[in-house]
């Protein structure tokens, strides 16, 4: 017991100065120990990455299939309704306009926003345009517009909508973009 006890003072007199001081009456026994110390280089874990948030709201999506009911309901056709949201889209990302969907839907007479028109019947035409053009955001090419990215205004009477790139222009889109609505024959 007496050797269990200074052994404890031992290892507490080490604990509280960090040496190790052992009683004079304590005999000694010396082995010999060989310690391999093995130290594993691995590099860090790379940080876990957020799924990309994409560039719009469920509101975006509301907002423009909104528009696309005001501006292009009667237009037949799903690529001249497509190309409305595009238009949105296109000044969404243009230094003249403002640089949000509901900034450019609410500007001050451009667009025939209405928050009480009906989303339903073109919220799905809208999404899938939002998500063509984050996807066009993160790089990917032929994402399936129906207007170029340089063309920012339109009229129409109701029955078809004229794409231009410059408010007072007179030269109309072409519709020479390859349909992605066609319907693949089979």
């Amino acid at each position: 017991m007496k050797q269990l006890t200074h052994i404890i003072i031992g290892a507490l007199l080490m604990l509280t100065t960090g040496a190790i001081v052992l009683p004079a009456t304590m005999p000694v026994e010396t082995e010999v120990y060989t310690v391999t110390v093995i130290e594993y280089v691995t590099e860090a874990p790379p940080e876990p990455t957020p799924e990309t948030e994409p560039p719009y709201t469920v509101a975006d999506i509301v907002m423009v299939s909104q528009v696309i009911h005001k501006e292009a309901r009667g237009v037949p056709g799903t690529p001249p309704k497509a190309a409305v949201a595009w238009c949105i889209l296109n000044r969404v990302g243009d230094p003249r306009f403002p640089n949000t969907i509901e900034g450019v839907v609410t500007a001050k007479n451009q667009f025939a926003y209405d928050p009480t028109a009906p989303w339903e019947p073109f919220y799905d035409l809208a999404e899938d345009v939002l998500i063509r053009w984050a996807r066009e955001m993160n790089g990917e090419t032929d994402v399936g517009r129906t207007l170029p990215a340089d063309y920012f205004f339109f009229s129409g009477d109701g029955k078809i909508n004229r794409f231009r790139q410059e408010y007072r222009d007179r030269v109309y889109w072409d519709w020479s973009l390859a349909d992605p609505y066609a319907e693949v024959a089979e």
